[in-house]
């Protein structure tokens, strides 16, 4: 277990290290199933914690998809939080 977590968290962080910071100003799925669910799991969700966030995008998608007071993206991948952090 502990060799395929350390797997895992090398192939994200170097994943994320090709990635550059981008500026996120719209939606980008437009897949009307994907945004009915997250417009049901997030009914009325002031606070929204996105764990495995990576860069932050899926956040970023869920605020367009169903806007709430502050979320909060933790992740282990250095890489993919100073991408996120930069963006």
């Amino acid at each position: 277990m502990e060799k395929t977590y350390e797997n895992l968290l090398n192939f994200w962080n170097q994943t994320f290290s090709f990635d550059s910071p981008y500026k996120v100003e719209t939606k980008w799925c437009t897949e009307e199933p994907f945004n009915s669910l997250i417009k049901q799991g997030l009914l009325n969700a002031k606070f929204v914690l996105d764990y495995g966030s990576g860069s932050g995008w899926g956040l970023f998608e869920l605020y367009f998809t169903s806007p709430f007071e502050e979320g909060l993206g933790i992740d282990l991948s250095e890489n993919g939080v100073k991408v996120g952090n930069e963006s």
